[in-house]
């Protein structure tokens, strides 16, 4: 007996059925591929409902260098107000010293200082030399509690007056200036050697120039830990 021949399905389900799940393949690889978006947006990006939004604030930067300079909040208040304070209307610029800050050039002195406007606040080192003849400074040697720390100043300013001169440098308290300063705020004993073109000076940094190093530190880090605030 002859077997019927089976009825091949029409063209047009066929390709229907073709079409449906070739969308369907292309729909779920697009699901998925959002899926695994998603996941990275919430795994790198906390929001407000994730439970996890709350962010650590930047912690304030403070030099190496002023580790052992220790100050408080109460304590940072009352050095602040012990300061000499001048303003500079014309730069909105504020300059704090310790009290026994020099007013004027013509007179021996090793201290820092602060600047500080809306924006920043920085630290300067100056020293100032004064004579009655030249030295033409070049370096200076520092000999704190027995170790030597060398400084070779950017510029050296020189003037003269009333049979005396004077020689001095004022640059940014950072580097080898700020590593001096931190050891003389600290320091048990300490002196100085300024070598000139021929000759030299060897002068003693008395505790009183040591005590307003240290004053003036500890506010600067205070500044910096935003104590003012």
């Amino acid at each position: 007996m002859d077997k019927k021949p089976k009825k091949k399905p029409p063209f047009g389900l066929i390709l229907l059925f073709g079409t449906l799940l070739f969308g369907l393949v292309i729909g779920l690889g697009i699901l998925s591929r959002r899926e695994n978006t998603l996941k990275r947006i919430d795994i790198s990006t906390p929001t407000a409902n994730s439970g996890s939004s709350k962010i650590t604030p930047i912690q304030p930067y403070v030099p190496s260098d002023l580790e052992n300079i220790k100050i408080d909040k109460e304590t940072f208040r009352a050095k602040l107000r012990s300061c000499y304070k001048k303003k500079d209307e014309f730069e909105e610029m504020t300059w704090y010293y310790d009290q026994s800050s020099p007013k004027f050039t013509n007179a021996n002195a090793i201290e820092c200082y602060i600047g500080k406007d809306a924006t920043k606040v920085f630290l300067r080192f100056r020293v100032q030399y004064l004579s009655d003849d030249w030295l033409f400074i070049d370096n200076a040697i520092f000999n704190i509690d027995g170790v030597n720390f060398d400084y070779i100043p950017g510029k050296v300013e020189r003037d003269n007056g009333g049979g005396d001169i004077w020689e001095w440098f004022d640059e940014p308290g950072e580097g080898q200036a700020l590593l001096i300063l931190s050891k003389l705020a600290n320091a048990r004993s300490a002196k100085v050697k300024f070598n000139g073109h021929q000759y030299y000076n060897i002068r003693q940094i008395s505790s009183r120039q040591r005590q307003a190093i240290k004053h003036v530190l500890q506010v600067y880090k205070g500044f910096l830990l935003h104590y003012d605030k």
